[in-house]
């Protein structure tokens, strides 16, 4: 299989994991209230799981590049859904640990000032004519992954953890095992979507990149950030 197809593969699969797990999530939401917390909030973990699945699938068409006089816009396209995928990732994590502390509102409108503020460098960014578009777009996306994404999936990791604790109490040992492996693929998935991004020209995009990554370990990041998702 050539590398382009090898490409092709990786993301509509990865895509499927994430929109799989979206629409598995919506799914089996409760849509009631209740006191176990992690049901009454996992719904953002849905839309996450929707929108990040729609978000591979774009960057799978920009590679086959089915639409050749789009790239710009499909890359437009990538930016703000990956980038909004981020913050229903990072509101989930933020509820889920929200233990009504001093700055519990501030907390919970984190996401929406990020997304902001980010909204509002992007517009710029657009606005501008730089003759460096793409680049500049690739460095949005690493911004969003690393203010957004790689919190959100630390926060998402520790909820997953203290609910532990909780489905214990209540006798339910395999749910637990299950809740224990899921906050391991997302710290796993933090690593391989919030601190491994596409090389720019920034610090530590520069360095710590997908590229130099596939170069040392044999393989290619999406394939990490896929596994943790089917996990």
């Amino acid at each position: 299989m050539k590398a382009g197809n090898i490409y092709i593969f990786i993301y509509f699969i990865y895509g499927l994991a994430f929109f799989t797990l979206g629409i598995s999530v919506l799914q089996h939401s409760y849509r009631g209230l209740s006191s176990f917390k992690l049901l009454n909030k996992i719904k953002f973990l849905g839309l996450f799981g929707l929108t990040h699945g729609i978000t591979e699938w774009l960057i799978m068409i920009n590679l086959i590049e089915v639409f050749p006089d789009f790239r710009q816009p499909l890359l437009v396209a990538i930016a703000i859904m990956n980038t909004m995928s981020f913050v229903f990732l990072l509101h989930f994590g933020i509820v889920m640990n929200d233990d009504n502390g001093r700055f519990r509102k501030l907390l919970n409108a984190l996401p929406v000032l990020i997304f902001l503020v980010w909204t509002i460098a992007f517009i710029i960014i657009l606005n501008l004519n730089f003759d460096n578009t793409r680049e500049l777009l690739i460095m949005m996306i690493g911004f969003s992954r690393y203010f957004m994404g790689l919190p959100g999936s630390i926060t998402a990791a520790i909820a997953f953890k203290r609910s532990v604790g909780l489905v214990r109490l209540i006798q339910l040992k395999g749910v637990a095992v299950k809740l224990e492996i899921i906050s391991l693929a997302f710290l796993a998935y933090g690593f391989f979507a919030g601190v491994i991004v596409q090389k720019s020209f920034f610090f530590p995009a520069s360095i710590i990149n997908t590229e130099n990554f596939s170069r040392i370990f044999g393989f290619h990041v999406e394939v990490g950030r896929a596994t943790a998702a089917v996990i």
